[in-house]
């Protein structure tokens, strides 16, 4: 397959998230490695079978608002994930990439933590 970006700006985005979180950057490189060996049949069969996933574990999930599929690089982690939103081309031998960012986690008991209580005062107790 051959892989091309969608801007300078995006290509950028990777460029600075190989500075900021050089790990993620390697992580990134392996995929992009892997995608550029794919022929257009492995990359057709290798979405589906990730899509198929259970939601925790799935690389890849489709963004029907974007007609493009978003990679997820790891697909979840406790710290930090990088996202890469991309489609194939019509020519079926072409992957734009769209887009490249990272993502902050936080841990189930702080996301439980932020909403339970959003309103001070706020009480299940009747008055």
């Amino acid at each position: 397959m051959k892989l091309v970006y969608e801007s300078e700006e995006v290509l950028q985005q990777g460029i600075d998230i190989s500075e900021q979180y050089p790990q993620l950057y390697e992580l990134y490189m392996l995929v992009i490695t892997k995608l550029k060996r794919f022929e257009f049949e492995d990359l057709k069969l290798h979405i589906e079978e990730e899509l198929a996933k259970s939601a925790y574990t799935k690389q890849i999930k489709y963004l029907p608002n974007e007609h493009a599929y978003e990679y997820r690089i790891p697909p979840h982690c406790k710290s930090r994930v990088l996202r890469m939103l991309f489609e194939v081309e019509d020519d079926c031998w072409t992957i734009c990439i769209r887009k490249v960012w990272t993502k902050g986690t936080k841990p189930p008991s702080k996301r439980r933590e932020n909403g339970k209580n959003k309103k001070p005062g706020n009480s299940n107790r009747p008055a």
